[in-house]
């Protein structure tokens, strides 16, 4: 690193000419996702994770050689200020003349300024002038706040970037490639289920691991980055491989005797392919905080939330039955399902009139099925399709408007984390999260594999 560069950095990261082209090329390249996704151009997947990992290392960079140089400037700052403000201290108790003399011609020139307050404000170390190490601290650290969030934001896309190309590329359905290709044989529901419980796992002890760190206050905070930067050293084959399994449940075709060890292992597989976001986003969260200005009244904070709230999550579960099991439970019990996506449509919901989306979920066997309805929320929108694998959770209901006369069928549940984040760590942290990945999309208490698996 040359004193040049250094140079470069000595000012807040918003009036960086450089350092703000890079965070508008990241921006623009957020942007660009929803383009990707309208067109369904999956074959741009790949090649935009790459990119957005480019960016995210230029935001990071930028920060990084920010922090020391603006600090050392800061630092300059206030002991010159301390010096001045000795010296005007001296002079308040002086009883010389060139004391004297000192005095009149800085009480003239604060008349000649239009602020005769302003001799005082110096004599007495009131003066702007001494603050001003705290206020380019102050400005520095608001200027690298879009960047940390931008930075946040490309690392949590770019694994989930990653994970949607690898699914896309194996799957080959939305690019024009072969159909499905031969069956599924009897030890791939064991790989699956392999993949989802690795990497539940790793979700699990990286949160663990970080809220740990955080309430202890031995641990410090080159050792809370170092556990962050090895989560998201670790996760991108674990993303990647997640990805394509899923990709050739979708390529081949799933045997009867299979079908509910395939479904079920896929369907554990996309779930902690999605909770484990939280952890990706976090740690991008943790890696570029603890790379900031502000890093120590930041972590601060941090280990405040971790000793108030207990760890686990307080998301409601439901009782986990049958889909043949629906008619026969009480009215208003939460309950917990798996099935394929059979049908899936937006249509008018009578109470009240809004539309809503409706789903029928059939069980892995095909033997029975059930109506859900989300009430005034699109789940197309959200990425579900027909013939997605998909757990929910919702209420039973009986006679309502949206089911047929004698049906029984399920108000999808929404998990409201503005209260669940007031009881759990986890879920405070899954709330907070939310502008870099949300979980939860329209709060709907669903997971669902990708495309029509």
């Amino acid at each position: 690193m040359t004193l040049g560069i250094i140079g470069d950095y000595t000012r807040p990261l918003t009036s960086h000419v450089a350092a703000m082209a890079k965070l508008h090329a990241a921006l623009e390249s957020l942007a660009g996702y929803e383009k990707i996704v309208e067109g369904a151009l999956w074959d741009e997947l790949t090649g935009f994770a790459t990119e957005l990992s480019g960016h995210a290392d230029g935001l990071l960079s930028a920060v990084r050689l920010n922090t020391p140089a603006l600090r050392s400037k800061v630092s300059d700052y206030e002991q010159l200020a301390e010096g001045w403000a000795a010296v005007f201290a001296e002079l308040v108790g002086a009883e010389s003349a060139e004391a004297d003399a000192f005095r009149q011609a800085l009480e003239q020139a604060a008349q000649d300024s239009g602020d005769p307050h302003r001799a005082q404000a110096l004599l007495e170390g009131e003066a702007p002038v001494f603050r001003a190490g705290a206020h380019l601290l102050e400005e520095g650290v608001g200027g690298q706040a879009v960047f940390l969030d931008a930075f946040s934001a490309a690392v949590s896309l770019r694994h989930r970037v990653a994970y949607l190309a690898a699914y896309h590329r194996v799957r080959h359905l939305e690019t024009g490639g072969p159909g499905l290709e031969g069956e599924l044989e009897s030890g791939d529901g064991k790989v699956l289920a392999t993949a989802a419980e690795d990497l539940s796992d790793f979700t699990q002890a990286g949160l663990t691991g970080l809220h740990g760190d955080l309430v202890s206050e031995e641990v410090p905070l080159q050792s809370i980055r170092q556990r962050a930067a090895l989560v998201l050293d670790e996760i991108g084959p674990k993303m990647e491989l997640a990805g394509e399994l899923l990709g050739e449940v979708a390529r081949r075709s799933v045997p009867d005797s299979l079908r509910e060890e395939v479904f079920e292992a896929s369907l554990a597989l996309a779930e902690a392919a999605s909770k484990v976001g939280v952890l990706i986003a976090y740690a991008a969260y943790v890696l570029g905080h603890s790379h900031g200005l502000d890093a120590q009244n930041w972590l601060a904070g941090e280990r405040k939330v971790a000793v108030e709230l207990p760890f686990p999550s307080h998301v409601p579960q439901g009782t986990v039955v049958a889909v043949a099991q629906v008619p026969e439970m009480t009215p208003g019990t939460l309950v917990e399902l798996r099935g394929v996506v059979d049908g899936l449509e937006i249509s008018d919901d009578p109470a009240p009139p809004k539309f809503s989306s409706f789903v029928t979920l059939s069980a892995f066997d095909g033997s029975a099925s059930v109506r859900l309805r989300a009430h005034m929320f699109s789940l197309r929108a959200n990425g579900l399709s027909v013939g997605a694998s998909c757990k929910v959770r919702g209420f039973v209901r009986h006679g309502e408007g949206w089911l047929a006369e004698g049906e029984v069928g399920l108000d999808i549940d929404r998990v409201s984390l503005t209260q669940l984040k007031k009881q759990s760590w986890v879920d405070e942290l899954t709330y907070r999260m939310r502008p870099y990945f949300t979980l939860y999309l329209d709060e709907m208490n669903l997971f669902n594999t990708p495309g029509s698996l």
